[in-house]
Protein backbone atom coordinates (compact mmCIF):
# COMPACT_ATOMS: atom_id res chain seq x y z
CA UNK A 1 0.00 0.00 0.00
CA UNK A 2 0.96 3.60 -0.81
CA UNK A 3 2.66 5.88 1.90
CA UNK A 4 -0.57 7.85 3.91
CA UNK A 5 0.40 10.98 3.66
CA UNK A 6 -1.98 14.44 3.87
CA UNK A 7 -5.32 12.40 5.61
CA UNK A 8 -8.14 14.06 5.21
CA UNK A 9 -11.54 13.56 6.86
CA UNK A 10 -13.79 10.83 5.33
CA UNK A 11 -10.72 9.01 3.69
CA UNK A 12 -11.35 5.39 3.52
CA UNK A 13 -7.54 3.62 5.65
CA UNK A 14 -6.58 0.36 6.92
CA UNK A 15 -5.80 0.23 10.38
CA UNK A 16 -3.80 -2.19 12.70
CA UNK A 17 -2.21 -2.78 15.47
CA UNK A 18 1.51 -3.85 15.44
CA UNK A 19 2.51 -6.93 17.26
CA UNK A 20 4.19 -4.19 19.69
CA UNK A 21 0.90 -2.53 20.23
CA UNK A 22 1.06 0.16 18.14
CA UNK A 23 -1.27 1.51 15.97
CA UNK A 24 -0.19 1.59 11.88
CA UNK A 25 -2.28 3.69 9.02
CA UNK A 26 -1.41 1.49 6.02
CA UNK A 27 -2.77 3.81 3.65
CA UNK A 28 -5.87 4.98 1.86
CA UNK A 29 -8.33 2.87 0.13
CA UNK A 30 -10.57 5.92 -0.89
CA UNK A 31 -11.05 9.59 -1.33
CA UNK A 32 -12.00 11.80 1.77
CA UNK A 33 -13.22 15.57 1.31
CA UNK A 34 -10.20 16.38 -1.19
CA UNK A 35 -11.01 17.63 -4.58
CA UNK A 36 -14.21 19.56 -3.52
CA UNK A 37 -13.51 22.66 -5.61
CA UNK A 38 -14.04 26.36 -4.43
CA UNK A 39 -15.02 28.93 -6.83
CA UNK A 40 -13.11 32.63 -6.29
CA UNK A 41 -13.29 35.38 -8.38
CA UNK A 42 -9.86 36.16 -10.08
CA UNK A 43 -8.28 39.36 -11.01
CA UNK A 44 -7.20 39.79 -14.25
CA UNK A 45 -4.74 42.59 -14.88
CA UNK A 46 -1.29 43.90 -16.02
CA UNK A 47 2.01 45.25 -15.25
CA UNK A 48 0.89 48.46 -17.46
CA UNK A 49 -2.29 50.42 -18.22
CA UNK A 50 -5.37 48.79 -17.12
CA UNK A 51 -7.53 46.32 -19.41
CA UNK A 52 -11.24 45.09 -18.68
CA UNK A 53 -13.00 42.20 -19.42
CA UNK A 54 -16.20 43.87 -20.12
CA UNK A 55 -18.66 41.70 -21.17
CA UNK A 56 -15.90 38.65 -21.69
CA UNK A 57 -16.42 35.74 -19.10
CA UNK A 58 -13.97 34.37 -16.65
CA UNK A 59 -14.31 31.00 -14.45
CA UNK A 60 -11.63 30.13 -11.30
CA UNK A 61 -11.36 27.77 -8.70
CA UNK A 62 -9.25 25.89 -6.52
CA UNK A 63 -8.99 23.10 -4.07
CA UNK A 64 -6.66 22.26 -1.15
CA UNK A 65 -5.17 19.48 0.01
CA UNK A 66 -3.28 20.41 3.20
CA UNK A 67 -1.12 23.68 1.83
CA UNK A 68 -0.73 22.61 -1.15
CA UNK A 69 -3.39 24.45 -3.88
CA UNK A 70 -4.38 23.30 -7.10
CA UNK A 71 -6.28 26.36 -8.98
CA UNK A 72 -8.05 26.62 -12.51
CA UNK A 73 -9.00 29.71 -14.26
CA UNK A 74 -10.48 29.85 -17.88
CA UNK A 75 -11.74 33.12 -19.86
CA UNK A 76 -13.35 33.83 -22.60
CA UNK A 77 -12.71 37.56 -24.55
CA UNK A 78 -16.10 39.51 -25.28
CA UNK A 79 -16.35 42.32 -28.01
CA UNK A 80 -15.98 45.03 -24.99
CA UNK A 81 -13.11 43.48 -23.33
CA UNK A 82 -9.94 45.86 -23.68
CA UNK A 83 -6.39 44.46 -23.45
CA UNK A 84 -4.48 47.46 -21.85
CA UNK A 85 -0.44 47.32 -21.71
CA UNK A 86 2.60 45.53 -20.12
CA UNK A 87 1.88 41.46 -19.56
CA UNK A 88 -1.09 39.97 -18.31
CA UNK A 89 -1.47 38.77 -14.39
CA UNK A 90 -4.37 36.86 -12.59
CA UNK A 91 -4.85 36.99 -8.81
CA UNK A 92 -4.81 33.45 -6.80
CA UNK A 93 -6.62 32.66 -3.80
CA UNK A 94 -3.76 32.30 -1.69
CA UNK A 95 0.10 33.58 -1.53
CA UNK A 96 2.55 31.01 -2.63
CA UNK A 97 5.31 29.38 -0.02
CA UNK A 98 8.58 31.38 -0.27
CA UNK A 99 11.19 29.41 -2.56
CA UNK A 100 14.74 28.75 -1.38
CA UNK A 101 15.75 31.11 -4.22
CA UNK A 102 14.65 34.22 -5.80
CA UNK A 103 15.42 32.20 -9.97
CA UNK A 104 12.77 29.58 -8.31
CA UNK A 105 9.23 29.84 -9.34
CA UNK A 106 6.17 27.58 -9.43
CA UNK A 107 4.79 26.54 -12.90
CA UNK A 108 1.98 24.94 -14.20
CA UNK A 109 0.29 25.23 -18.02
CA UNK A 110 -1.44 27.26 -20.27
CA UNK A 111 -3.25 27.00 -23.27
CA UNK A 112 -4.54 29.81 -25.42
CA UNK A 113 -7.18 30.12 -28.75
CA UNK A 114 -7.38 32.28 -31.12
CA UNK A 115 -11.15 32.29 -31.68
CA UNK A 116 -11.25 28.57 -32.63
CA UNK A 117 -8.49 28.98 -35.33
CA UNK A 118 -5.61 28.06 -33.44
CA UNK A 119 -4.10 27.18 -30.47
CA UNK A 120 -1.18 28.25 -28.22
CA UNK A 121 0.50 26.48 -25.70
CA UNK A 122 2.40 28.15 -22.67
CA UNK A 123 3.38 27.75 -19.02
CA UNK A 124 2.13 29.51 -15.83
CA UNK A 125 4.63 31.13 -13.80
CA UNK A 126 4.12 32.19 -10.16
CA UNK A 127 7.06 33.68 -8.27
CA UNK A 128 7.77 32.56 -5.02
CA UNK A 129 5.93 34.58 -2.59
CA UNK A 130 3.54 36.13 -4.88
CA UNK A 131 -0.30 35.64 -5.76
CA UNK A 132 -0.54 36.56 -9.37
CA UNK A 133 0.12 34.11 -12.04
CA UNK A 134 1.11 35.01 -15.64
CA UNK A 135 1.81 32.56 -18.93
CA UNK A 136 4.74 32.45 -21.27
CA UNK A 137 5.02 31.38 -24.62
CA UNK A 138 7.75 29.53 -24.95
CA UNK A 139 10.85 30.12 -27.11
CA UNK A 140 10.06 30.41 -30.51
CA UNK A 141 13.86 29.47 -31.71
CA UNK A 142 16.99 27.51 -29.94
CA UNK A 143 18.54 30.07 -27.71
CA UNK A 144 15.72 32.62 -27.81
CA UNK A 145 13.68 33.39 -24.24
CA UNK A 146 9.99 32.83 -24.25
CA UNK A 147 7.51 35.83 -23.69
CA UNK A 148 5.17 36.88 -21.25
CA UNK A 149 1.60 37.30 -22.92
CA UNK A 150 0.18 40.35 -23.19
CA UNK A 151 -2.29 42.37 -25.94
CA UNK A 152 -0.56 40.99 -29.10
CA UNK A 153 1.05 37.72 -27.81
CA UNK A 154 1.10 34.93 -28.46
CA UNK A 155 -1.76 36.22 -30.87
CA UNK A 156 -3.56 39.68 -31.06
CA UNK A 157 -6.65 39.10 -28.63
CA UNK A 158 -10.38 39.66 -29.83
CA UNK A 159 -13.71 38.97 -29.46
CA UNK A 160 -14.08 35.07 -28.87
CA UNK A 161 -10.67 34.21 -27.99
CA UNK A 162 -10.30 32.83 -24.61
CA UNK A 163 -7.53 30.69 -22.22
CA UNK A 164 -6.98 27.93 -19.73
CA UNK A 165 -4.16 27.52 -16.85
CA UNK A 166 -3.72 25.25 -14.33
CA UNK A 167 -1.10 25.47 -11.30
CA UNK A 168 -0.31 23.78 -8.21
CA UNK A 169 2.06 25.35 -5.87
CA UNK A 170 2.37 25.47 -1.75
CA UNK A 171 0.88 27.89 -0.14
CA UNK A 172 2.49 30.34 2.24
Amino acid sequence: MATYLGPLVGDLIVVTVSGGGSWLALGTLGSGTGGNWTPYVSTWSTSGTALALGNGTMSSAYTLRGDECHVSIRQVMGSTSTYGTGQFRWSLPFTAATLPSSLMFWTGSAMAGDAGTAYYPGVARLFSGSNLVMCINPASATGSSGTEWNATRPHTWGTGDYLGLDLTYQIA
